[in-house]
């Protein structure tokens, strides 16, 4: 017992002297990177340094138990249409549409019952 308790010890010390190195041994290669310069926008108003875009990054359909236990009945290809501004059918009936399409948009659902019960 005592033996393996050593050899556990003298491995693991041996393990952290060959990880250490000194702060010579360390090659900055970010110099070598050639930083491209970005192409030019062609949006109306574009700027290198500074562009607001409107999106949303946190959807679930009703693939999602939670969204379709409050009556979601959107499916991602219905989400993806509305987020490019077109008009997609509310649980109530009615039409929705947004005034402008989005820049981006993420469908998260969760995938606890995903492919295991249809919603």
């Amino acid at each position: 017992m005592k033996k393996s308790r050593s050899s556990i010890l003298c491995i693991a010390l041996l393990g952290a002297l060959l990880s250490c190195t000194s702060p010579n041994d360390i090659v900055d290669y970010t110099e070598d990177l050639a930083v491209a310069d970005p192409a030019p926008g062609t949006t109306p108003g574009y700027s290198e340094d500074k562009n607001v875009y409107f999106g949303d990054l946190h959807v679930h359909t009703k693939h999602s138990f939670d969204a379709y236990i409050f009556g979601t009945t959107a499916t991602p290809d219905d989400a993806y249409e509305y987020a490019k501004g077109n008009t997609i059918q509310h649980p109530l009936g009615y039409d929705m549409q947004l005034r402008e399409p989005l820049d981006f948009y993420a469908v998260t659902d969760h995938g606890f019952l995903l492919g295991s019960v249809e919603g």
